[in-house]
């Protein structure tokens, strides 16, 4: 295809959600299959720090695979936008939508105004275009007919008035933090949450903080959904995470603040290991470009 013309389409088949793609396969939301949106065992695979046109590319090649999208990763760069996206195989034959030419309104508008009904958002993700703010976003099938809410641009104490709103009946099933002038912005996608399953969201940890989340978590039987970070002037990196409860046990693992070329090591190494990729992020920090990566066992 035209990558000129494949900024928005329609997959013949169709990504779940990022919630939903490492939900655990036990007592997970009951209006989703696990076997389906956490296999024991499925096929995968992941593009990074691709242009837009091969991008468009690999979409393509995984869509001929039968995959689906789980992770969608956007960021403004020197050299143009970039791009990568997680796949695995898509194994109920879900429509889904991606679009990473949004402007604001595309964004809130969705990918088509008389299927609202059938769509929800699954990622979103903000980032520079020729020194202006754009939007890249994952629509999937909502089969289940379950409500996501989202939005963007948010300061700190707006994000955590939105999580006020939502906490009581849905789970966050996306944080992205990204650079704005001197501090950061966040935005967030809330899923119903019917089957109550325990979850935790931090918006603003400083790097010690997050390790000791981390032990105390995995500790507590959570596993790490995803993991985003930026920087925020004079606080140094920060880093927002979304945790929700392992029930099954299922076993995973993550890697944070990497150059290029230790994801790539780690990438090969967890692969080899029996463990697929469910999301990344590639962030700024005072050092130069850093990736986190966040794998469950396969």
């Amino acid at each position: 295809m035209d990558p000129n013309v494949l900024a928005r389409w329609v997959a013949p088949f169709a990504a779940i959600a990022l919630v939903v793609a490492a939900a655990p396969a036990a007592h997970a939301h009951p209006v989703l299959a696990p076997a389906v949106f956490d296999p024991v065992s499925v096929g995968w695979g992941s593009v990074r720090d691709a242009t837009e046109a091969q991008f468009h590319d690999s979409v393509d090649a995984r869509v001929a695979q039968n995959m689906i999208m789980i992770d969608l990763e956007a960021d403004g760069t020197a050299a143009g936008p970039r791009f990568g996206a997680v796949f695995q195989r898509n194994l109920d034959g879900r429509r889904w939508v991606v679009d990473v030419t949004l402007t604001e309104a595309e964004l809130a508008a969705g990918p088509d105004d008389e299927w609202d009904t059938q769509w929800r958002l699954a990622d979103v993700e903000t980032f520079t275009r020729d020194g202006a703010w754009a939007y890249a976003a994952l629509w999937v099938e909502n089969l289940e007919g379950l409500t996501a809410v989202a939005k963007h641009d948010l300061t700190y104490d707006q994000a955590v008035a939105f999580y006020d709103e939502q906490r009581r009946t849905r789970l966050p099933v996306d944080v992205d933090v990204y650079p704005y002038g001197t501090g950061v912005r966040y935005a967030t996608i809330w899923l119903d949450n019917p089957g109550g399953l325990a979850w935790r969201l931090h918006l603003d940890q400083s790097g010690a903080e997050f390790a000791a989340t981390f032990d105390d978590y995995s500790g507590d039987g959570y596993r790490l959904l995803m993991l985003d970070s930026a920087t925020r002037g004079s606080a140094g990196q920060r880093y927002a995470a979304i945790w929700l409860h392992n029930s099954n046990g299922r076993d995973w693992r993550e890697r944070r603040d990497l150059t290029s070329a230790q994801y790539g090591t780690w990438w090969d190494t967890y692969a080899r290991d029996g463990f697929r990729l469910i999301t990344y992020e590639r962030y700024e920090t005072a050092a130069g470009t850093r990736y986190t990566g966040v794998w469950r066992q396969n």
